[in-house]
């Protein structure tokens, strides 16, 4: 039996499943909350490669609630305390965790609104409820310990989840009114959190179908009980007015019920290195931007660059990856003489250029599409690289920011759920004032939230050579990865003619250019020493203060450390 079964027996038990690493309780995915699904194709994608664990969404979603027993806080003896009070549970699934606590499993109650909780019912007994989630078997525990099912009550062996009792319901009813959703039981409520803390009371009491007159009393006594300091009686009954606007039913949430915001914490952060899909190109989960001017040949590229994801090799670097699908989305795309220039495997590489309306075809547009292109991916299967170019082309608004960072979070959330990387082409526009990266024409979310960005410009002594210039890299060093392509036959140039970003949108001078040519051609065969440059530039008839200027531009590497007979010697080198 694989975690993938496993994963599908509980999407067959109406629960919306989703992965986590292998050893981890935390999601790698940002959106699991709406992402978690029931849905075999999306399921088979994320758990028929590697080791991960399971997860379950709780909530109205998958109809389910957890009681959670962590013994190491006093939950076993807090739960033996309320049976002991109100009466046994009934028999319903009940998991073992691999932290040496128990999940009660129990069905979510039509008409009350379980949330998450921690410690209300009791010291160790926390409720996993709207927003929240468990780890189920067979997932590891970060200890190495595995989570199983006790005994009979494995629900994949036919244990059925019960209702919850009557009166445990009733406990996490009460203790959502007394507490406020906010600090313990009768804990002072002080500047800061009264206004929050009686809303939150306000809306529960009116969800239940109480009267404003009886909300603003229970109000009222909350505030001279607990608020330090007071707020005043009439701040009260407003509280309690506002409450009274809406009707009972329209605070019950829902089956489609927006999810709670979410924090992250820190603590639970586990540490991962970027997942290169080609070192200093493309990661997975993270986006890659190509900047250039129209003409200068950013299909090119991205076509070079998605052929050599279809075989795995043949990147500028000289890198290799495994070979994968790649889903192209262009209309820009002559796809007969493509066919002919694409040095790639064929049956890897898929093109979606339009989406057929009722009485006539439009270009697929990213965010209004964003279900059709999931559907699409499933079917094409193990795709590594989504490539749109470019990005404009399939915006509706391309100046819209809104637009903008609905469009990068969709791509987040496709390369979390298909783990693959995601590259897009943008043209330039032609303001001379600004820096290469705000020259990307359209909503400033193209700029700011890729993960690395290329700028690409045309060889000054070559024009059938396209520079690609490292503009922006959260991971590597800039400039360690630029490169250079033939348009003519598709071939890499190991060295970029440009350093930087900004020169190919501010080309050099003609002096600052002879320098670049002079001291890559002095230093082509590795590192020399200063001394050396000098007397050679002065020869040549070169000016040493300006090829000094031009080094710094160039970022060549100086080592003033290493000794000849025991004295300080400078050394230069290319990057």
């Amino acid at each position: 039996m694989t975690t993938l079964d496993d994963a599908l027996r509980y999407a067959a038990l109406g629960l919306r499943v989703f992965p986590l690493p292998y050893k981890s309780k935390v999601p790698d995915l940002k959106a699991w909350q709406r992402v978690a699904t029931r849905e075999e194709a999306r399921l088979t994608s994320w758990f028929d490669h590697g080791s991960r664990n399971v997860a379950v969404a709780c909530g109205r979603i998958s109809g389910v609630f957890v009681l959670d027993v962590d013994p190491l806080k006093g939950g076993d003896n807090a739960l033996n305390k309320l049976i002991a009070e109100h009466g046994r549970l009934p028999d319903t699934p009940m998991q073992l965790t691999g932290g040496g606590g128990q999940h009660y499993f129990f069905k979510y109650p039509e008409n009350t609104v379980v949330r998450n909780s921690a410690s209300r019912l009791g010291a160790g007994l926390d409720i996993r409820g709207e927003g929240g989630y468990v780890v189920v078997a067979p997932s590891v525990h970060p200890n190495g310990n595995a989570y199983e099912w006790e005994g009979s009550s494995d629900p994949l062996e036919g244990c059925a989840i019960a209702a919850a009792p009557s009166w445990l319901l009733r406990l996490l009813e009460e203790r959502e009114i007394t507490r406020g959703g906010n600090g313990a039981d009768g804990a002072p409520l002080v500047a800061g959190e009264r206004n929050a803390s009686l809303i939150s009371v306000a809306g529960t009491m009116r969800r239940r179908g109480m009267s404003v007159a009886s909300i603003e009393a229970a109000l009222q006594a909350e505030n001279i009980a607990r608020c330090q300091p007071k707020l005043t009686a009439k701040e009260v009954t407003g509280i309690a007015k506002s409450a009274g606007r809406y009707t009972p039913e329209a605070l019950k949430p829902d089956a489609e019920d927006v999810p709670p915001l979410a924090c992250e914490h820190m603590e639970d952060a586990k540490p991962q290195d970027i997942e290169w899909l080609t070192k200093g190109l493309f990661a997975i989960g993270k986006v890659s931007a190509f900047l250039g001017q129209p003409g200068v040949g950013k299909t090119r590229v991205a076509l070079r660059l998605s052929a050599a994801i279809t075989t795995g090799e043949g990147f500028p670097h000289g890198q290799c990856c495994e070979p994968g699908n790649v889903l192209y989305i262009s209309i820009e795309l002559d796809l007969g003489h493509t066919a002919l220039v694409f040095k790639g495997a064929h049956e890897r590489f898929r093109v979606l250029s339009y989406a057929q309306e009722r009485s006539y075809r439009r270009p697929v547009y990213i965010v209004r599409d964003a279900e059709r292109i999931k559907d699409v991916i499933r079917e094409i299967g193990g795709i590594r690289l989504l490539t749109i170019d470019p990005i404009a082309t399939h915006m509706e608004n391309p100046n819209s920011l809104k637009e903008g960072h609905q469009l990068i979070s969709f791509l987040e959330e496709i390369m979390d759920e298909f783990h693959c990387s995601c590259g897009f082409s943008a043209h330039g526009n032609k303001d001379s004032g600004k820096t290469s990266i705000d020259r990307i024409s359209g909503s400033r979310a193209l700029t700011g939230r890729p993960t690395v960005c290329f700028v690409l410009g045309t060889d000054p002594e070559d024009e059938g050579i396209v520079q690609i210039v490292s503009n922006k890299t959260r991971y590597n060093k800039k400039g360690e990865y630029n490169f250079a392509m033939n348009l003519e036959n598709f071939g890499w140039v190991s060295l970029a003619a440009f350093d930087d970003a900004e020169d190919i949108i501010k080309p050099p001078t003609r002096e600052e250019g002879e320098n670049r040519r002079w001291l890559r051609a002095a230093l082509k065969d590795g590192m020399r020493q200063t001394s050396e440059l000098q007397v050679q530039a002065k020869a040549e008839g070169m000016n040493w203060a300006t090829l000094q200027r031009t080094s710094t531009r160039m970022g060549l590497i100086k080592n003033p450390d290493r000794r000849i007979g025991g004295k300080p010697i400078s050394w230069w080198t290319l990057p």
